[in-house]
Formats: structure tokens, C-alpha cells, sequence
């Protein structure tokens, strides 16, 4: 009887969870059917705007981007010396107005940017995020106000696989960067590899995986395989400071690859993708204690500030979207007239603002009309596109093909390209 009365207890006791789960994913798809709805409330006057667009309005353009203020950050340029380029000429008789936010790597003011951003029927199109956990959540919102948007920079491959019509990227994906990685590891003779990944990190894990994909394609061994879980990573992130390697597990996997007696791992680099401030403390630790081997990484480390790090940085190998040795007039012609206005080299990122900008003027160009659903489809439907890059084009769901890559390695203070395809 007793089992009786306990068994009827957990029998309500599973109804009651049940319904109360019913009810949570209830309010919860209905809160998001009533936020698309909002949004595409704005989509709408978006649409009715820029089909009734005065004869003296501007075109608006968005960026949201982590702007440092620092020295090596030149994506800012970049964005807005293609605004200063088309503006001299218009685009179907228009300027362009830019509105720049600063997302400092936060996932919050992301948010409130994207609600900026889509709320206001004048922006047209936005330019967006180099880190993909701030570009995936807020592409969502733009996607349901009817913004297109352009990434620079997520390589994240399920960034595009949603089946969304307003988002694009104008990078490749991690699976093109981890098969270059690759190749380029076999050129170099690097046959055994330790691959590494950041714990929870998608960019990181992502990179890995696909790249131990490669590998097997490549003949190359992976002879180790670990993750690094860092400790207290969300107050750290908050503080804005740098992941603490000796609060981590890091430690441990170091040991395991320093050279000594016991050590038995034979490995000829090490794979490891990430961002710099995960990366950068970790490679320095490496070298404190003895580790030399090259470091493999993605494009999220093409980054010219390698430099501040002295000699720790030397045999890093990445992947890059840019070569400025290309015998390419477009490339060179730009080189030079980014130099004349800003005094610098332009580095990857401005390259990647620049082409972004061009693309979406591109595609109004095509479109013949300020419209976002004609632009979007002519995004969609890009094919050789005459970029400074060379041709590329886009598919509907929004990825890049025809783009090339290409290796560098950091020795001696700066990058040099390795030519091997």
C-alpha cells in the first residue's frame, strides 16, 4: 500500500513537471513568435522608407565592432575609406552616412546596438562583429527587422546555416581555413601534430575539429588531443582582462608537451585556434617553458600587434584572407592610397571593412534600387564579383566561394608569406 500511495505521488509529481515544461516552452515560443512579429513591424517601415526615399536622403550604413583606439586596428578605416570612394561618386545618386558603434566584445551592448540598429527605418545595412558570439544572437534581430548584414569576420560555419535571407558574410568559413592549416602543415613537414581547443570556445573547437578532419586527408598524425578549460572565464571576460593560465588546466597540458625524459609525446607543432587574449597568454606560457614547436592557428590571430609580445610570438603560422605581395593592381592600387590617407599599412581587417562596404554597394548597384529584398537577393544570387581581392562569389545562404587564402608565418617582428599553392 505504501508503494502504492509513493508510486501515485511520483506519477503527479511527473504530470506536474510536465506541464509546467508545456507551459515554460509555451510562453517561451510565444515570446519569440511576438518578438519576430515586433521586428517585423520595422521591417516593413524599413521597406516603406527606402522605396520612398526623399530625393536628398542619404543611404545609412551601421558598424558594430570592438574599436580599440589602439595602433593595428585598422578595420574602422577601412569602412570608411570605401564610404569616402563611393561618396565621390554616389550610388544610384546617393551618399552614404555611417553610423559606428563600439560593441567592445560585449554580447550585452551588442544587443542594444541591434536594437538600435533595427529599430531605425533609415539603416539600411549593417556592417557586424568579428567574434561569433556576438554575431549569431544579433543576427536574429536583424534578420526578423529586415537588415542585411555583412560580417567581416565570424568564420563560425553555422553562422549561415539558419536559412535566413538577410545574412552574409564576406569571410570563409572555418572548414576552408583548417583545410589550408592543413596543406600548409604538409608542405612544411610538420607530420605530427598535438591539436589543442579552447573549452567552450565554439571558434576554437570548431577550427580543431575541422582541422583533425584534414589531417587525415593531409597524411599528418595527430599524435596529441586536449582542450583547456580556463577557470572563472566570465569574471575574467568582464574585467576585460586576460584568461589567468595558471588558473586553468593549461598548466597540465603544457607539461604534458614539454620536452624532457619522461616526456614521450614526438610532436613537430602544435594546433591551436583561438582569439589573442586566450591565445597570446598561452603561447607565452608555452615558451617559458621551453616549447619552441610551431604554433598552426586560424585568421583571428592575423593580427599585426603580435608584435607587442617580442619573440614569444616567432613560428606562429595563420591562415589569412589577405596577401599584400599579390601582383594584383586592385590590391596595390589600394595599398598605396590607404597609406597616402592614413600614414599606415592597411592590415587584414581593413581590407575585410573596405570589401564589405564595396559588396553592399555592389549589390544596390545590381538591384538598381535602394529596396532591401532586391538587395538581398542580388546578394544571394552574386556571382563573380569584381572585388580587390579578385573575383569571388556568394551563395543563398549567404557563405563566400572562389575566395582565396593564404599562409604567413610571424618570425622576426613581422609576418612572411609562405608560398606553397
Amino acid at each position: 500500500m505504501q508503494a502504492s500511495k509513493s508510486n501515485e505521488k511520483n506519477y503527479f509529481l511527473y504530470i506536474f513537471f510536465f506541464i509546467l515544461l508545456a507551459i515554460i516552452v509555451f510562453y517561451g515560443m510565444n515570446y519569440y513568435y511576438l518578438q519576430s512579429e515586433n521586428m517585423s513591424k520595422y521591417k516593413e517601415e524599413r521597406r516603406e522608407y527606402y522605396l520612398n526615399l526623399d530625393k536628398n536622403a542619404s543611404i545609412k550604413i551601421g558598424v558594430a565592432w570592438p574599436i580599440t583606439g589602439e595602433a593595428y586596428d585598422y578595420f574602422q578605416q577601412g569602412v570608411q575609406f570605401a564610404q569616402k570612394e563611393l561618396n565621390q561618386q554616389g550610388i544610384l545618386g546617393r551618399k552614404i552616412e555611417l553610423d559606428i558603434e563600439n560593441d567592445h566584445w560585449d554580447i550585452a551592448v551588442a544587443h542594444d546596438i541591434a536594437k538600435k540598429f533595427s529599430t531605425n527605418p533609415q539603416i539600411l545595412a549593417v556592417i557586424a562583429h568579428d567574434d561569433e558570439t556576438l554575431a549569431i544572437p544579433t543576427s536574429i534581430t536583424y534578420e526578423y527587422s529586415g537588415l542585411i548584414m555583412v560580417s567581416p569576420a565570424v568564420s563560425y560555419p553555422l553562422f549561415t546555416r539558419r536559412d535566413f535571407s538577410y545574412i552574409f558574410r564576406n569571410t570563409l568559413d572555418d572548414t576552408k581555413m583548417a583545410e589550408i592549416l592543413s596543406e600548409a602543415a604538409k608542405y612544411l613537414n610538420l607530420k605530427k601534430i598535438a591539436v589543442l581547443s579552447f573549452h567552450q570556445d565554439k571558434y576554437s573547437e570548431v577550427l580543431a575539429q575541422n582541422f583533425m578532419e584534414n589531417a587525415i586527408v593531409n597524411d599528418l598524425e595527430v599524435v596529441y588531443e586536449n582542450h583547456i578549460k580556463l577557470k572563472n572565464q566570465i569574471e575574467i571576460d568582464l574585467n576585460g582582462e586576460s584568461p589567468d593560465i595558471d588558473r586553468s588546466n593549461a598548466i597540465e597540458v603544457i607539461t604534458d608537451l614539454t620536452p624532457s625524459q619522461l616526456n614521450t609525446i614526438d610532436y613537430d607543432a602544435i594546433f591551436l585556434g583561438g582569439y589573442e587574449d586566450k591565445i597570446a597568454p598561452f603561447i607565452i606560457k608555452t615558451r617559458e617553458k621551453g616549447i619552441y614547436a610551431p604554433f598552426l592557428t586560424g585568421d583571428a590571430l592575423d593580427i599585426d600587434s603580435l608584435g607587442t609580445y617580442g619573440e614569444n610570438m616567432d613560428n606562429i603560422i595563420v591562415s589569412t584572407l589577405f596577401n599584400s605581395e599579390q601582383v594584383n593592381h586592385k590590391i596595390q592600387n589600394f595599398i598605396k592610397k590607404f597609406q597616402q590617407e592614413y600614414g599606415v599599412f592597411p592590415d587584414t581587417w581593413a581590407m575585410q571593412g573596405y570589401d564589405a562596404m564595396m559588396l553592399i554597394a555592389e549589390a544596390i548597384k545590381n538591384a538598381n534600387s535602394f529596396d532591401p529584398e532586391l538587395i538581398t537577393r542580388e546578394l544571394k544570387y552574386m556571382r563573380n564579383y569584381e572585388s580587390i581581392f579578385g573575383k569571388y562569389s556568394l551563395t543563398p545562404r549567404g557563405d563566400v566561394e572562389g575566395r582565396k587564402l593564404y599562409i604567413k608565418v610571424f618570425r622576426n617582428n613581422k609576418f612572411h608569406y609562405i608560398h606553397f599553392k
